[in-house]
């Protein structure tokens, strides 16, 4: 309704009260105990005869206020004097303002404004004519922040290029809210993310979600930012498949792949190829990247990617693929020696296999059995598979018969798996973090900090609430004033009411508990005591007691923009007083009522308003900073890991983000997503991905400590299938690397076309499958020219954790070759030799899993909570990180479980 001079029109009654409406019962109706005067002290008042009401003032409690927050209006009717006059029964105060979209719609003499800015707002009572000429100014400034937009100032870059984002905070009316402290954030972080204020650059190729949060805010939306690879710079090519020799007419794919500068495959880059020997001109392409060569000899391959490159240089590799018509004695055709195949594990795989000697063939077996074959020297035979790499030994007998016949053997390998983690992009709970009720609340606040618990309790302690009611409730002063009507005509006593001071002894009670999606916060505040002035016909002091006052709030946990963030739930505060009493000594007894329980009804509003508030915005932002504090940042790096030949390193690249959240009353439950990537990448040999075990990815036993983290199997496997496509299994290792147990002059040449595999075996054990691994070796005494061998093995070793400052690391030791498959090529070996050539490749195997597990996770991916800063001024030590204390390994079947005390990490 628009009333006078275009002001909006709010009706609303006012602080005047019929003495005679008001008895004893009435006045304790709201508060357990008053105390006071004697009614009979009335017969001492002097009534006082009320002048005509002139004109109106407004009063605004308090000046200036935030959007959606409450102001108080009184309005006063004075006479000629300006002194202060009874409102007439009939008079009804109403409310004018301007602009009527500064304010939400009321019919009472309490106001919310909503829009930023000035505003005007005078009283009137329209059935008395008369309206405050001199409207009262109230100043709206912006609410808390509910809403935060991010814009990019690009939305396509390349990889290590840079993005700028302008934050814009808006409160829950969509006012804008200047210098909001915001910061920005990415949804992945480690390698190749950084951010630097407003600015990120990032150099791993995907789309990523860029967000500006600020604690607190409901909602953040952020804005993707898709990295393309930058130019390329490295071009790496393998056989497929990788053989020492192949058979007239047999088909070799020359695999490629091109990375820009930091290691992403750049799908796009031409690859052409050209062949540089013997037969210069002749064309034996069968297909792109694929050969086919009808003649014995060596062919040279050349793979060629031409510019726009890093630096415009031409990147060029080459391979050499040699033919021999002889073809191979033992021949693994399907599947073939370092194939992956996508099966069930358990299932059944049909081996087929080829053998042809000069001599005629009189036995074949694999694996132990003897099988049929044909004229054409094929034999099939089925195999029960498993998860990783599994491994068939064939063994031949030439025609010559059995007490003069020559036998071969031969070791193929293949990866079996029916669930692959991508190569490329983020393994989704890769990592578990499992946070048990003990870790959120122990229940026990006098103990060290060791509970999410413990830091809302020490906040709530501290003289945050204290100061804030104090401000507050001095802010409202006057709390009260006007006149009440006396039972004399046309006569009042007036009266205002001050706040002075307060104070809150306590002690107080928190506790946190988990519930389906989220949190439930229930506090106990004790003992408040708020001091009051009360001027009126004799001026008085008095005080406001509550005994106790019991908060309960239900809060979600989810994951917002990249983190896990804490919202209230709309409609879940309750807060509720007990014992509540107001004393004010020196008044008559019935004004003493009056004005008591008058006081008493808004003072205990505002107090658990107030209390409310510090609940649902302190508390609340507290635990709110607390989980989005979750530090996943610390957890992604490069790290250097030494190639086995001593020949420099690889950079490892760990990425992480947050890929789920669940939460029940027994735990909340963190998925994180790791990435990892290799620079240079210097294998081209395709991959169906990242071997998988099956089963969850995330924890589902409970852990029964507070806290937990489970690292999937599958992350190991990301490490050892990156490092190899890194070439840490490619190497040519000299003695000295070897060790001193071997003649000089002993060298080592490897290469691995199957990713390393690995199992869980146990709580403590963990198997280490190494396959299609081709060694050249020179062994002075035994091998003086280079021999060449296929080797296939199955380690067991063990597994511990130990903990290094704030840091887990894992240690492998008590390595034991359980399965070792080698067949030298074109070679046969005596029993002696066989024996010698064992023991040196146990050795060196162990020697490589050693070195290649214990560089895999120079630190474990556990995420821990960083305190903020700004706690330091409760006293908690801000900066510091809660985490797993103390942690032990236990578990198995899928996960290395570490486990622990929940507390503040050394």
């Amino acid at each position: 309704m628009v009333g006078l001079l275009g002001f909006a029109v709010s009706c609303g009654g006012d602080e005047k009260a019929n003495a005679w409406d008001i008895n004893d019962s009435d006045a304790t109706s709201d508060a357990d105990v008053i105390e006071g005067g004697d009614a009979e002290d009335s017969e001492d008042v002097t009534p006082v005869v009320n002048p005509v009401p002139v004109s109106v003032e407004t009063a605004l409690s308090p000046s200036s206020a935030a959007a959606g927050s409450t102001v108080m209006v009184d309005c006063q009717l004075l006479d000629a004097d300006g002194a202060p006059v009874a409102t007439p029964q009939d008079a009804e105060p109403q409310l004018v303002y301007a602009p009527e979209q500064s304010f939400l719609p009321s019919t009472s003499l309490e106001l919310v404004p909503v829009v930023v800015g000035q505003a005007k707002i005078a009283c009137q009572f329209p059935s008395l004519s008369l309206v405050d000429e001199t409207p009262a100014t109230l100043e709206i400034v912006p609410g808390a922040v509910s809403r935060v937009v991010t814009q990019l100032d690009r939305n396509i870059m390349r990889a290590g290029e840079s993005a700028t984002a302008t934050c814009s905070a808006f409160d829950a009316h969509g006012n804008p809210v200047p210098d909001a402290p915001t910061n920005v954030t990415v949804d992945s972080s480690g390698s190749g993310v950084e951010v630097d204020g407003l600015t990120v650059t990032i150099t791993q190729s995907g789309v990523h979600e860029v967000v500006c949060t600020v604690d607190g805010a409901n909602e953040e939306l952020g804005q993707s930012l898709e990295v393309n690879p930058a130019l390329p710079a490295q071009l790496a090519v393998s056989k497929v498949p990788d053989l020492p020799f192949y058979d007239i007419g047999q088909v070799v794919e020359v695999a490629t792949i091109v990375t820009d500068s930091y290691g992403n495959v750049v799908e796009s880059a031409p690859v052409s190829f050209a062949e540089l020997s013997p037969a210069i001109g002749q064309d034996h392409s069968f297909g792109h990247g694929k050969f086919r060569f009808h003649q014995e000899g060596i062919y040279t391959v050349r793979a060629t990617v031409d510019p726009p490159t890093l630096n415009d240089v031409v990147l060029s590799e080459s391979v050499d693929i040699e033919v021999n018509g002889q073809g191979p004695t033992i021949e693994c055709v399907s599947p073939a020696n370092g194939d992956m195949l996508h099966a069930a594990p358990g299932s059944n795989v049909k081996f087929l296999g080829k053998v042809s000697d000069t001599q005629g063939i009189s036995e074949v077996s694999v694996n132990g059995v003897t099988v049929n074959v044909d004229a054409n020297g094929r034999f099939t035979h089925d195999i029960t598979s498993r998860f990783g790499i599994n491994f068939v030994d064939v063994r031949a007998i030439d025609a010559a018969g059995p007490d003069f016949g020559q036998e071969n053997s031969g070791t193929c390998a293949f990866l079996v798996s029916d669930n692959w983690g991508p190569e490329s992009a983020s393994m989704d709970d890769a990592v578990s973090l499992w946070l048990g009720q003990q870790a959120v609340d122990d229940r026990n606040i006098n103990d060290p900090l060791d509970s999410l618990n413990d830091v809302l309790h020490t906040v709530l302690s501290s003289d945050g609430l204290k100061n804030q009611l104090h401000s507050t409730l001095a802010a409202q002063n006057p709390l009260a004033s006007g006149c009440y009507d006396l039972p004399w005509p046309l006569s009042c006593a007036r009266y205002r009411v001050d706040y002075r001071s307060s104070r809150i002894d306590g002690p107080h009670n928190t506790a946190l508990t988990l519930i389906q999606n989220g949190l439930n916060l229930h506090a106990v505040i004790r003992n408040f005591e708020i001091e009051l002035r009360v001027d009126s016909v004799v001026n008085a002091t008095g005080k406001l007691r509550i005994e106790s006052l019991t908060g309960d709030l239900d809060l979600t946990l989810s994951m917002r923009g990249g983190r896990p963030t804490i919202t209230l739930r709309p409609g879940s505060v309750q807060v509720t007083s007990r014992n509540v009493r107001t004393s004010i000594n020196g008044l008559p007894g019935w004004l003493n009522n009056i004005i008591s329980n008058m006081v008493q009804n808004r003072v205990q509003a505002m107090v658990e308003t107030q209390v409310e508030n510090f609940l649902t915005n302190q508390l609340q932002g507290v635990l709110d900073s607390l989980v989005s504090g979750l530090d996943i940042t610390a957890l992604g790096a490069t790290f250097d890991v030494p190639r086995l030949d001593g020949a420099g390193n690889i950079g490892l690249g760990f990425g992480v983000n947050f890929s789920s959240l669940s939460v029940n009353s027994a735990r909340a439950l963190f998925g994180l997503g790791t990435q990892f990537t290799a620079n240079p990448v210097t294998r081209a040999t395709p991959s169906l991905g990242i071997a998988m075990p099956p089963g969850p990815s995330l924890l589902t036993s409970n852990p029964l400590r507070p806290i937990a983290a489970g690292v999937h199997v599958g992350a190991l496997n990301g490490v050892l299938h990156t490092l190899w496509r890194g070439g840490l299994f490619d190497a040519t290792i000299s003695s000295n690397a070897i060790g001193s147990t071997f003649p000089p002059g002993t060298a080592i040449e490897i290469s691995t076309a199957l990713p390393p595999v690995a199992q869980l075996n146990g709580p403590r054990e963990l198997d280490l499958m190494l396959g299609a691994m081709r060694m050249s070796i020179v062994y002075p005494g035994l091998f003086d020219e280079p021999v060449e061998m296929y080797i296939g093995a199955l380690a067991h070793t063990g597994v511990d954790v130990a903990q290094v400052g704030s840091n887990a690391t894992l240690n492998f030791s008590n390595i034991v070759i359980s399965e070792l498959y080698f067949s030298p090529i074109d070679i046969t070996l005596d029993a002696q030799s066989r024996a010698v050539l064992e023991g040196f490749l146990r050795d060196v195997l162990q020697d490589l899993i050693d070195t290649s597990l214990n560089n895999a996770l120079p630190a474990l991916p556990i995420p821990s909570f960083t305190l903020p800063t700004t706690l330091n001024t409760y006293g908690l030590p801000g900066g510091s990180a809660l985490g797993i204390r103390n942690p032990e390994l236990g578990g198995g079947g899928l996960h290395l479980q570490i486990k622990g005390n929940f507390g503040v990490l050394p």
